[in-house]
This record gives structure tokens, sequence and C-alpha cells, in this order.
């Protein structure tokens, strides 16, 4: 008895301690205290496709499926605009605000063709380097919409939305610095790899 009380003792000294140590490291690595992730916000299996379309007449429907041409097709609430979910994963509130960047590619022509807009319908004007921003308030965990809107009369074609510079290539695990979204002294964001990073709208 005295054996199995002794050990009670020297267990609850060694999670004192060891709890006190790892509550010295925030909750988690130093180093990736300031890490953040962005992503489309999908289901978890991270083989499925997103995919949108939005006919000449106005009507968009979206769909998940196994592969880009599967899956049940998903009436959208509205007409000539596809609404595109990123999430931000955070675990902390900070004094800052965190700016993370989605990229279009398209032969389609922006501002004539379709409009890259917030939820609330607010023009996005695209950056130098052709990225739209998004602001995460505060850094804390959300989601928002990033809506593509067909313009009446304008050509088939096809739009990509991605979480990473097409100039700078695709990313792949084994290089972090491919993931990099956007890095300023504060804080850094990363995108993804597989099918989490990317969605393609079709206007047909």
């Amino acid at each position: 008895m005295k054996k199995i009380i002794g050990f009670i003792i020297i267990a609850a000294a060694f999670c004192l301690t060891g709890c006190e140590a790892h509550e010295m490291w925030g909750d988690g690595r130093a180093d990736l205290e300031h890490v953040y992730i962005v992503a489309l916000d999908q289901p978890d299996n991270q083989v499925d496709y997103l995919s949108y379309e939005i006919a000449q007449n106005g009507d968009s429907r979206w769909r998940y499926g196994s592969s880009a041409t599967t899956g049940t097709w998903v009436t959208s609430n509205e007409q000539w605009v596809a609404g595109i979910p990123f999430r931000f994963s955070s675990k902390q509130t900070r004094i800052y605000d965190v700016v993370s960047f989605v990229w279009v590619e398209s032969d389609l022509t922006a501002g004539a063709d379709y409009t890259v807009t917030r939820e609330d319908g607010t023009v996005i004007t695209p950056n130098a380097d052709g990225s739209y921003s998004l602001t995460w308030p505060q850094a804390k965990k959300a989601i928002q919409n990033i809506k593509i809107k067909r313009a009446q009369g304008s050509p088939n074609g096809t739009i990509k939305v991605q979480t990473f510079n097409p100039a700078k290539g695709v990313p792949v695990i084994s290089d972090v610095t491919s993931l990099v979204n956007n890095k300023t002294a504060e804080y850094e964001v990363r995108c993804t790899t597989l099918d989490v990073n990317k969605v393609t709208i079709t206007f047909n």
C-alpha cells in the first residue's frame, strides 16, 4: 500500500512540473505560435473535390465528389454567383489582424466577364500580383466567402481560385516555403496541398 501511495505522489509531482513546463511553450510548438492555415472549407476527406457551375441564364450550382466529375449537384441560393468558403484555422486571439490571399486564374476577363466580391457583395480590387485579400480580425478562427459573380452575356470559360500563387508553382508538402500564403514580421499564413487549396468555377 505504501508503494502505491508513493507512486501516486511521484506521478502527481511529475504531472505538476510537466504541465508547468508545457505552459511555458504556449499551446504547442513555440516556432508555430504565430503560424496559421487557410484552406477551402470542405469535408475533412481531402480527396474530395468542390466545384461550381454558372450557366448562361444565371443558374448556379455546386457539388462535392470523389473526383472533379462526380457528386450530386446542389442549386445555389443566389443566381449568377458562386460563393466559395475559405476557412482560417487558429486557436488564439491576437492584438493584430491577419491577412491572407487568394489568386484567380482564368481565360475570362476580370471586371468584364466576372467580378470578385466579399460576402456582402463589395467588389474586391486585385493586388499587383493578381491576388485578392481576406482579413481575419484578431486572428480568430472563422470562415469567409469569396464570391465569383458572372456577368450576363459573358462567354463560357473556367475560373480557378486558389490559396497559392500560381506564379510560384504548386505547393508540395516536402517544401514548407512553397506553402507560404503570406508572411509578415508578426505572423505567417500557410496554405495546404491536395484539393483544399483550389477550386474551379465553370461558366457554361
